[in-house]
């Protein structure tokens, strides 16, 4: 549900989806999308509260590493060193609309 409901609002947000769940050696993008000239990886954290922490704060320091190289593998494969990294955070309360908060650029990568 949570990657829908973050394609659904990154297209809202002009940003073309080129793939969910996109496949690499290294592991898996949520979302691949473009936008503009830029090619993003989009990972995507659902929670039903925070209780237990942000969606965003899923996003640890080895959670990050792994983005990283990631979005490497990305750059190398696409032949492009315009890559950014992006987080979407979704809090998806039963019977009420869900938050979502987008974080451009949320992990650094200098590709």
């Amino acid at each position: 549900m949570g990657e829908t409901l973050a394609s659904q609002f990154l297209f809202r947000k002009k940003l073309k989806i080129l793939a969910r769940n996109y496949r690499t050696k290294l592991g898996e993008v949520d979302i691949l999308a473009q936008d503009g000239q830029t090619l993003v990886a989009v990972e995507v954290k659902t929670k039903t509260s925070n209780l237990l922490g942000s969606p965003l704060e899923m996003i640890t320091p080895a959670k990050q590493k792994k983005l990283i190289l990631l979005a490497n593998e990305l750059s190398v494969a696409c032949k492009t060193n315009n890559v950014r990294i992006d987080v979407i955070a979704i809090i998806a309360v039963p019977n009420e609309a869900p938050r979502i908060s987008y974080y451009k650029g949320a992990v650094e990568f200098n590709g």
